[in-house]
């Protein structure tokens, strides 16, 4: 089943809109996965001005969160995500904009190959791109919302459907859906400063649980093409 943003996940948002909460638990952690990916596992922490600076070029039709959801979504779809003209193409084919000709792209590769480093660190340190603590809590909402959107966006754009996910990882699904229709007006009570943090470590670690969930099925799919191949 393809992901979609039906009349349960907008239930959802209404939900966390009336109460201002999400019931969302730590989702189950596996090993991580070992992806196919040649990565050293350096400069992982992508800063929000910087990435802002850099990728000026999709300004103001994709942000920095969004993209980065968008990446991540493409991953956890089969595995390994893009390469990098199929970035190109799965930006384009997300945001419906063309780059300017004779964009520099560069900036788009290089923040294409940092993102999955994080992704590929074993020490799970995979950070969220999203606006500093000294932001308004309005403004790291709205880039959260962003980033969630972008991540189902990828997801959905990179073949990924529903069919063999357990419980938990379709939930988390839904509840990012969620997420991405919250209104990003909010108060900055230190109650809604700790829910916000709270809320973003879950879209982090629910990253992580659908990553090592597709490595999971990939190589047990492999195991039954060829029983005596390797099990990690």
């Amino acid at each position: 089943m393809a992901v979609d943003a039906g009349a349960a996940a907008k239930r959802r948002a209404r939900r966390y809109n009336q109460q201002s909460d999400l019931d969302v638990g730590p989702p189950a952690t596996t090993r991580r996965p070992d992806l196919a990916m040649d990565l050293q596992p350096t400069g992982l922490h992508l800063d929000w001005e910087e990435a802002g600076t850099v990728l000026a070029a999709l300004d103001p039709w994709c942000s920095p969160a969004e993209l980065q959801g968008l990446l991540c979504g493409a991953v956890c779809a089969d595995g390994r995500g893009p390469s990098d003209d199929g970035w190109l193409e799965l930006i384009h084919a997300h945001s419906g904009e063309d780059l300017a000709a004779g964009t520099d792209v560069t900036p788009l590769l290089e923040f294409r190959q940092r993102v999955l480093a994080g992704l590929a660190d074993d020490t799970l340190a995979f950070p969220l791109l999203l606006p500093g603590d000294d932001a308004p809590l309005a403004a790291r909402l709205e880039a959260l919302g962003l980033w969630c959107g972008g991540f189902l966006s990828g997801f959905g754009l990179g073949g990924g459907t529903t069919d063999g996910l357990d419980e938990d990882a379709v939930s988390a699904l839904e509840d990012m859906v969620a997420i991405a229709e919250v209104d990003p007006e909010s108060d900055e009570s230190e109650a809604a400063e700790g829910q916000f943090l709270e809320v973003s470590e879950y879209v982090r670690m629910a990253v992580l649980m659908l990553l090592a969930g597709v490595h999971a099925r990939a190589v047990e799919a492999l195991g039954a093409r060829d029983p005596e191949a390797p099990q990690h």
